[in-house]
């Protein structure tokens, strides 16, 4: 074990030799050990915190990066060699070339600098905010960074080769085409359309926060973070209708099961029901307390329910009559689905639970067995199985009674999303960069 900062360690890297390692610290250090454990040298001079730290590809020399927006060479034995100076913001990745000859800082401020080992700047490449890692390439002719937005690779000239887009970013929702043929992703680079590995852009690259497919399959509708309304697109073609009415940012769209009626939630307690070919909203439910994150229409589709953060679901007829109000869960609601043949709802809830009812309020049961909020709950095809999504990363599948069939381990972070029905149908789409099935901005699938 390896004691003598008086931080946290932010980063760690062995010498090519694999005899010694260099850690960063929140205390404004880096650090050189043996592997037994022995301080062979301290690395003061940072005037904040050092978040990157990496060994020259000979041994002799480490470069680090710090809070205070600069880079430092050293010798491995802690004399400063020189200071690198031009990011604006800190600088959180740092990498040697493998000849030795080069090395690139990444830095916050959306900049990489390429420099030589006597500190001298030979090119500078403007990838965005947000910059979060860097690598060469096993020849040392290109460079790869990845951002919050985007992957990016360029030649060490600053020659921009590629950006990749797809899964760099978390992914808000997803949802299966009717056939099962498709996906569709919502995150903060746009909604997608997969099959296999395809995908097609159907928005622009702006954050958007719910998804959902038209009963015919030809059409998507999205919410986003950007605007305060909710738009349908027509797949391969652009942009079908755009509904505006809302007073504050729209969280969750769903179509009717006839397709002709689009229904959008949003931050202003209110939910809309529009003509999916255009014009005005023909009913506006009101009565939550607060904003409602979820929304789903009977099969039938003359009622619709609603989730809201003041803790209750709503049940009401398309026409705006308010039917019921389920008031159960301790905390607030998440999300809402209704079971295929009508007879019963499920509720998700930070409240660490998920509830079956009917949709006239009486309980069936309570789901419990989670470790944090449930983020999302669905009815099987069936209806006989509800699967819910936590913030615990797991999914668990249960049975009417409430008995837990199975969980589904393999996200490191929480859900955000689970897949509309039919579960589990077609291959999941694949990262366009970066290791599958694993990370934020995966989407995963199991067998049923």
């Amino acid at each position: 074990m390896l004691r003598g900062h008086q931080g946290a360690v932010d980063a760690v890297a062995f010498s090519p030799d694999s005899l010694r390692v260099a850690t960063a610290s929140g205390d404004g250090t880096a650090c050189v050990w043996t592997l037994d454990g022995k301080l062979v040298a301290t690395l003061t001079g940072h005037n904040g915190r050092v978040f990157a730290v990496a060994f020259s590809p000979d041994g002799r020399h480490i470069v680090t990066g710090s809070q205070d927006n600069t880079a430092r060479i050293w010798t491995v034995d802690g004399a400063p060699v020189v200071t690198l100076h031009k990011h604006s913001d800190l600088i959180n990745a740092v990498a040697y070339s493998p000849d030795g000859k080069h090395i690139v800082t990444a830095s916050r401020d959306g900049t990489m600098f390429l420099w030589t080992t006597d500190g001298a700047s030979t090119g500078t490449i403007h990838h965005g905010m947000g910059l979060q890692s860097v690598a060469f390439s096993p020849d040392g002719s290109e460079m790869a960074t990845a951002s919050s937005y985007n992957a990016m690779f360029s030649t060490l000239e600053g020659v921009l080769i590629g950006t990749y887009r797809g899964y760099v970013l978390p992914v808000n929702a997803v949802a299966f085409s009717p056939d099962g043929t498709a996906i569709a992703t919502a995150s903060a680079n746009g909604a997608h359309v997969w099959k296999g590995a395809e995908s097609l852009m159907i928005t622009p690259p702006d954050a958007v926060d719910s998804v959902a497919f038209s009963p015919d399959g030809t059409l998507v509708a999205t919410a986003s973070y950007s605007h305060k309304g909710a738009r349908v697109w027509a797949l391969g073609k652009g942009m079908h209708s755009y509904y505006q009415g809302h007073e504050a940012l729209v969280s969750s769209v769903a179509f009717s099961p006839d397709g002709k009626r689009l229904a959008s939630c949003a931050y202003d307690g209110t939910t809309h029901i529009w003509p999916v070919d255009g014009g005005r909203a023909v009913t506006v439910l009101k009565g939550h307390a607060s904003w409602v994150n979820s929304v789903a229409f009977s099969p039938d589709g003359k009622h619709i329910v609603t989730a809201s953060e003041d803790g209750t679901a709503r049940f009401w007829s398309t026409s705006g009559r308010l039917v019921t109000t389920y008031f159960a869960h301790e905390e607030a609601l998440t999300a809402v689905d209704f079971s295929p043949d009508g007879k019963y709802i499920v509720t998700a809830s930070k409240d660490m639970t998920a509830h079956i009812s009917t949709p006239r309020g009486h309980i069936v049961m309570v789901l419990r067995g989670h470790d944090d909020r449930v983020r999302a709950a669905a009815f099987s095809p069936g209806g006989k199985r509800v699967v819910t999504g936590s913030d615990d990363g797991t999914a668990r599948v249960w049975n009417f009674h409430g008995h837990q069939l199975s969980v589904l381990r393999g996200h490191v972070i929480g859900w955000e999303a689970w897949l509309s029905p039919p579960m589990a149908s077609a291959s999941p789409p694949r990262r366009t960069t970066g290791p599958p099935g694993s990370g934020p901005g995966t989407v995963r699938s199991w067998p049923s």
